[in-house]
């Protein structure tokens, strides 16, 4: 454009036009930039500026969208109010005070009636307005991520003095809020970091993250509760009966992505609850509400435990176990169903009792003594 746009200056910018001699009747200068523009190009430049200056300028459109016609080589009108401007830019301009600072909060205006008219280019504004906030908040969460990795003190998991003096000195508060907050940042940026390095299509899953530094934080905690189940979370949204359910196990047909972009913090925080406690959801569950606590019945550890060549140590064995279960099942029947309801471990307690005999199985032993390597007892 050969036509200079800074009304928020003063009148020098009006004054400019009505002397560019480039566009007067008799040309004395030649214009080769409006030579080479065409209206669509014209038209880009005019909602640039009136996205830039709301309530200083205008791009004026008939009722179906299109641009009004007239106006300066006739490309489409637009209005321009030089008194609220220059009023503004009298107001906002001090002494020592820089046109940057100036135009900050003065151009945070609403927008005319104009600029509201529902078409494809109010909805392309929209869309260039989220996916700008959406890059400058990852910017921030990642920058945020970076000075924590730096300055976290690992051992004693905690900032640096260094960093907390620079976060007083700085009055960071002003922006982050407490330095708890200043961690949900860092958090959210290390979910994304995470994404980048390692997904096998880091585009693709990086535009399913929420952008609100709460959910993101969310995300953050799945991934140090069960990295296998977040990328799971990907594709579904999973379930599973109890803490040692192997993959194969888990509950996904039928079900959406947990993490997409409209993902809230309340609902990542409930599914990472029931995840760590899934007995409690199938509880909570319970068509006949059977979930007041009645009695707690426990066996000893040693049910576990196993000399150095395998055979069974301890007051009391597997088999003692399930008998016993059997014998408190038998006083549960049809006719109190509805009444009493029986959560049993037992399939978790032979799981855990199989791996335990097999650790110490002789065989196994001593296939790792040939290899070299040590063997350790419950």
């Amino acid at each position: 454009m050969d036509r200079i746009f800074i009304p928020t200056v003063n009148r020098v910018s009006k004054e400019f036009v009505f002397s560019n001699r480039s566009v007067m009747k008799q040309k004395t200068m030649k214009s080769d930039i409006w030579s080479r523009l065409t209206n669509k190009d014209i038209d880009k430049d005019h909602r640039y500026i009136a996205g830039k200056l709301p309530g200083l300028f205008e791009v004026v459109y008939d009722r179906d969208g299109t641009r009004a016609a007239g106006g300066f080589r006739d490309v489409g009108k637009t209005k321009t109010w030089w008194s609220k401007a220059y009023k503004n830019g009298a107001r906002e301009v001090k002494k020592g005070t820089t046109q940057r600072q100036a135009s900050g909060n003065a151009a945070v205006l609403t927008p005319g009636d104009n600029m509201v008219v529902l078409s494809s280019e109010l909805a392309k504004q929209i869309k260039r307005h989220f996916k700008k906030d959406r890059d400058n908040r990852f910017e921030l969460f990642l920058l945020s991520h970076a000075i924590r990795e730096k300055y976290l003190d690992k051992k004693a998991n905690d900032y640096t003095e260094e960093f907390r003096d620079f976060y007083e000195q700085q009055d960071l508060e002003s922006v982050y809020g407490k330095l708890a907050n200043f961690t949900k940042y860092a958090s959210a940026g290390s979910v994304i970091e995470y994404v980048k390095s390692s997904t096998s299509d880091p585009d693709k899953y990086l535009n399913q993250l929420p952008v609100g530094v709460n959910a993101l934080y969310e995300i953050s905690l799945i991934i140090k509760l069960d990295e296998t189940a977040l990328k799971a979370c990907w594709h579904f949204t999973p379930r599973r009966k109890s803490k040692t359910a192997k993959k194969h196990e888990w509950i996904t047909s039928g079900t959406d992505p947990l993490i997409r972009p409209d993902v809230t913090f309340t609902e990542l925080s409930a599914w990472r609850k029931r995840w760590e406690e899934p007995e409690q959801e199938e509880a909570e569950q319970d068509k006949y509400q059977r979930n007041v606590k009645l009695l707690t019945l426990s066996v000893s550890e040693d049910i576990f435990k196993f000399d150095a060549v395998g055979n069974k140590k301890g007051v009391v064995d597997l088999e003692e176990v399930v008998s016993l279960l059997e014998r408190v099942q038998a006083l549960l029947n049809k006719g109190n169903e509805k009444q009493f309801r029986l959560d049993s471990q037992i399939e978790r307690i032979q799981e855990r009792y199989a791996a335990a005999k097999e650790k110490n199985d002789p065989t196994n032993v001593l296939k790792g003594k040939k290899k070299g390597s040590s063997y350790k007892n419950d």
